[in-house]
């Protein structure tokens, strides 16, 4: 759940994005935060490794890097307002092209890393392709929203949530089952991803059926606790006999 305190963190200068909601050409201080983060990061870890402030220390560099993506959603907002399903749909094909120039980037820092077994901390164009691919693609979406597309998209799409919320689980798992197995790096990330993908899938499939939990992905409304229903309007009673 390492990604509830950080959204927690950026929800505190929703003030800021409503700015950006109004003068959309703040949007480009995302690359001003994603290279503080970078400045960041590389000065947290070289200055506080091994000392116990540094998780904290990072987590607050990347809330502060991160206001950055609400800064460039408030602005993709304002757009996908501003302008009509025609006119959005004439960026479609530069939003595109951009996603596959950087995806070239991205694959080959991919490459890197599963090959060594380690982050690529000093690829620089893979930091940036990284970082920049979820605005693009976000973008790409909404120019793209005008379009009638699939309804077995929607029916789909509702899942997304609930597999990135519980894949770490299966995640944990894999690594776990594969430790000390001998694989090769490239063995390794094929195993995780042929058992956590389909695993939590079907656990999130599996949830949705379920009246308690199925809310927690969600996918359903949150369960209303009879007995807390009971104690209100029991004090309710107690109350208005008191006052009589």
């Amino acid at each position: 759940m390492h990604f509830i305190p950080t959204l927690i963190g950026i929800l505190l200068f929703f003030p800021l994005f409503k700015v950006a909601y109004k003068y959309p050409a703040l949007g480009l201080s995302l690359i001003g935060f994603l290279a503080l983060r970078r400045v960041l990061d590389a000065a947290l870890y070289q200055s506080f490794w091994q000392h116990d402030l540094l998780p904290y220390l990072l987590r607050g560099a990347k809330v502060l890097s991160y206001i950055g993506y609400g800064m460039a959603a408030a602005t993709l907002l304002a757009l996908f307002h501003r302008y009509t399903p025609l006119e959005r749909a004439r960026w479609s094909r530069l939003l595109a092209a951009l996603l596959v120039f950087l995806f070239g980037f991205k694959l080959a820092a991919t490459v890197q890393v599963i090959e060594t077994g380690r982050w690529a901390f000093t690829n620089i164009p893979g930091y940036w392709a990284d970082f920049l691919m979820p605005v693009l693609l976000m973008g790409l979406c909404l120019s793209l929203s005008g379009r009638s597309w699939p309804a077995l998209l929607s029916r789909g799409a509702r899942y997304a949530f609930g597999i990135y919320l519980c894949h770490p689980i299966f995640l944990d798992l894999a690594e776990i089952a594969l430790h000390r197995t001998g694989l090769s790096p490239i063995q390794l990330v094929t195993a995780k991803i042929a058992f956590t993908v389909p695993s939590t899938c079907l656990f999130v499939w599996s949830l949705e059926k379920t009246r308690w939990f199925a809310w927690t992905v969600g996918l359903g409304r949150a369960p209303r606790l009879r007995h807390l229903r009971f104690r209100k309007s029991h004090t309710q009673e107690a109350n208005h006999a008191h006052q009589h």
